[in-house]
């Protein structure tokens, strides 16, 4: 099955199915190209106004209630969009790729990993799945009941949270708030002014630059807090105020100078 759509720059795409894989593949501007194999039969592949859908139901099901996915055999999709588009997932058991820059990348999933290169705003729901990434400029949503989620780089604000799972991120610019039941929580270089953890069971390992101000409230009734010795020289150029607030029921809190 191969289709092709002409979109604009507001162009979007929708894809729901319930099994496969999702793979999203840097194409053309201005062209949306759908290739599947598996279980084709039963996928609508519809343009409607500026965004193409792809589904194991018809839209007007979509519309009128909430997507319910059945048994049924798999869908693998290879999917070519234009750089700079919003992109929505939704998936019961698949895995997805996504190779182009995104102005939007929403996914939702019962079960199946995310890797993607570069997205604005990034907003994950899913029960089990890993999330791997390099670059989200924007804002960051990620909600996981069991999953990883391993991020390079975020640009904006980030809302992390997962009953069990661990969190790295190389580094951010902007403010950060985890909440975990059990995972460790590891940011290499937080570059924001303002940083809260919550976790039951799970350490927290946070490298600040050198010459910031940090204003500390760390609680932890089962675990050490380690902050970084005593700085001999000066700063000849601060690097501004941080808040940090952990409260950590089992687990270590590590500030690093970085």
């Amino acid at each position: 099955m191969e289709k092709s759509f002409q979109v604009g720059a507001d162009g979007a795409l929708d894809v729901r199915i319930a099994a496969g894989k999702v793979e999203v593949k840097r194409g053309q501007e201005g062209v949306i190209v759908v290739r599947g194999r598996g279980d084709t039969e039963s996928l609508s592949v519809e343009q409607h106004g500026s965004t193409v859908w792809v589904s194991s139901q018809p839209r007007s099901t979509q519309i009128s209630k909430r997507i319910h996915f059945g048994v049924g055999r798999s869908v693998y999709l290879s999917i070519e969009v234009p750089e700079g588009i919003d992109i929505d997932v939704n998936v019961a058991s698949a895995d997805i790729e996504c190779e182009p820059l995104s102005a939007r990348l929403n996914v939702n999933s019962a079960s199946g990993d995310l890797r993607f290169t570069d997205t604005g705003d990034l907003t994950v729901k899913t029960a089990s799945g890993d999330v791997h990434g390099h670059k989200v400029g924007g804002k960051l949503d990620f909600v996981s009941a069991s999953g990883d989620l391993h991020i390079e780089s975020i640009g904006d604000r980030a809302s992390v949270s997962t009953a069990s799972g661990d969190i790295q991120i190389g580094e951010a610019s902007g403010p950060i708030a985890t909440s975990t039941m059990s995972g460790d929580v590891q940011v290499r270089r937080f570059a924001g002014d303002d940083f809260a953890a919550k976790s039951m069971s799970g350490s927290v390992d946070i490298g600040i630059p050198a010459g910031s101000s940090v204003d500390l409230d760390a609680t932890t009734l089962s675990g050490d807090i380690i902050l970084p010795e005593s700085q001999e020289a000066p700063v000849e150029t601060p690097a501004g105020s941080v808040d940090l607030k952990v409260k950590l029921v089992s687990g270590d809190l590590k500030l690093r100078r970085v």
